[in-house]
């Protein structure tokens, strides 16, 4: 996916692929079943830092924040969910 530039405290729904780990044991038929898991996290853009997407989800009036790190190349799809509330 191409990076994309946001303005502050844009409201995104982040569309990407989470990586699954299981200790088992399994035989050839069960792994070929393995798949990455579809994730979607919905927040308030922050920056963008080297290859990856900074987004905030409660934010303070100081601009402290709690947050999420999603590597861009996992993210299949981004959708703006609107205006700002925060800034």
């Amino acid at each position: 996916m191409r990076i994309k530039k946001f303005t502050k405290y844009t409201k995104l729904e982040v569309l990407w692929e989470d990586i699954i780990s299981d200790c088992e044991w399994q035989d050839e038929e069960d792994v070929n079943k393995l798949k990455a898991i579809p994730a979607k996290t919905l927040g308030f853009y922050i920056k963008t830092i080297k290859r990856n997407l900074i987004l905030g989800h409660s934010v303070l009036e100081t601009g402290e924040c709690d947050t999420t790190v999603i590597p861009w190349s996992v993210i299949k799809g981004i959708n703006e969910l609107g205006g700002k509330d925060v800034g």
